[in-house]
């Protein structure tokens, strides 16, 4: 699976300039659950669990914040010391 090597968050050349400087590309669950290394299954139930807030779009297209992403994972990130207390 090709993921990319940085934030999902899109780069100046992924937006247009006329928008706002704080202006997200929205993912769609098939991008987020790629970028998280999941199934799309999977990604829906972190979704369905409140674990990962989306934004909906409409009642069949709702996205996800690629800083949404970054929070989770940071959220999920355990720190070697606090691994080996388990």
């Amino acid at each position: 699976m090709n993921q990319p090597t940085s934030s999902p968050c899109p780069t100046e050349a992924d937006s247009d300039p006329s928008l706002s400087p704080n202006f997200q590309r929205l993912l769609n669950y098939g991008e987020a659950a790629r970028w998280l290394g999941v199934s799309l299954r999977q990604f829906r139930r972190l979704v369905d669990d409140g674990k990962i807030p989306i934004v909906r779009i409409n009642q069949r297209s709702p996205r996800v914040r690629p800083v949404e992403i970054d929070a989770y994972i940071t959220a999920m990130t355990v720190k070697w010391p606090e691994a080996n207390q388990s």
